[in-house]
């Protein structure tokens, strides 16, 4: 916008930074190296992943995206903007956000409700055997992640507890 002064109209612009963002381990850092690896503008960026510039812009100051938004971080990124997966619950929360879904989708795409599949995805419940087959076809694996779990039983002593 141009700003008067003693009736000259002057447009103030700042240059451009030189000096690269540093590549951290959040999402907005990665995306503002990205950006400035593609030498383009917030609005520009916005654009290309199909999003609003305020929403880029948001996510860009460190507020965390719904769910919908991760494929088209995926791919303006190059990269999942996650470590790799080590738990089942991890797997699933990668596999979740790849597809763009939120718990609750997600829980019936596995064939389990919301709080079951929430459970999962903070490794606080492994699948019981009923449930194997829905999280399986869900991370379309061959083989399972998790070992068979011993059968624990629990003896009651004489006075019931």
């Amino acid at each position: 916008m141009p700003i008067c002064h003693r009736g000259v109209r002057v447009r103030l612009r700042a240059p451009r930074p030189t000096d690269e963002p540093r590549l951290g381990a959040d999402l907005a850092s990665k995306l503002e190296h990205r950006r400035w690896e593609l030498d383009l503008t917030q609005r520009q960026a916005a654009a290309a992943m199909g999003v609003n510039y305020w929403t880029f812009r948001t996510w860009e100051s460190g507020r965390d995206p719904l769910p919908w938004a991760y494929p088209a971080i995926i791919k303006f990124l190059g990269y999942e903007p996650w470590d790799e997966p080590m738990s089942l619950g991890e797997q699933l929360k990668a596999e979740r956000l790849r597809r763009g879904l939120t718990i609750k989708a997600a829980g019936h795409a596995a064939g389990a409700d919301e709080g079951t599949f929430m459970r999962w995805e903070r490794d606080e419940w492994n699948p019981q055997q009923p449930s194997r087959p829905g999280v399986v076809q869900f991370l379309a694996l061959t083989e399972p992640l998790w070992s068979p779990l011993p059968r624990i039983r629990r003896r009651w002593s004489q006075d019931g507890n």
